[in-house]
């Protein structure tokens, strides 16, 4: 099982505050953030992509950019794309995110979810090497 503790929450997840304490656990089957209201979990199969951000990288990006990239290069696992107005969000410790895309179980609209890490990435990069390698390499077509 992968794992990666002491994170909080920025984003995404709209029954968790800004700023929660989480902890991400990943299984052969899903990805599950656990809080103190409880467990969210998404099937592997529905990550679209997963990085690193750092507060500068999400402050100088347009929200707009962000949605057209993740339709175009992240779908490969390539690059991550861009998440405006973040770095106006939170405290100034951030400074760098753990972003996870993935596909909505309903709608299959493209969502993320934003993670603070602190100072550091490493553990985070650990981390998202771990589960890049686990989700699956296919390409795709999409028609936009």
């Amino acid at each position: 099982m992968l794992k990666l503790k002491d994170i909080k929450h920025i984003e995404g997840i709209s029954s968790l505050r800004e700023e929660e304490n989480c902890s991400l656990n990943v299984n052969d089957e899903e990805l599950t953030v656990i809080s103190n209201i409880g467990n969210f979990n998404i099937s592997l199969d529905r990550i679209v992509n997963a990085g690193i951000m750092s507060k500068k990288q999400m402050d100088t990006k347009n929200k707009n950019v962000f949605a057209r990239s993740l339709v175009g290069g992240m779908v490969g696992l390539g690059a991550l794309g861009a998440i405006s107005g973040i770095g106006q969000k939170v405290k100034n410790y951030y400074n760098y995110f753990l972003v996870i895309i993935y596909k909505d179980k309903n709608s299959e609209e493209i969502k993320s979810i934003v993670f603070g890490l602190g100072k550091y990435d490493s553990w985070g990069q650990l981390f998202v090497n771990k589960l890049t390698k686990r989700l699956s390499n296919e390409k795709v077509d999409i028609d936009l």
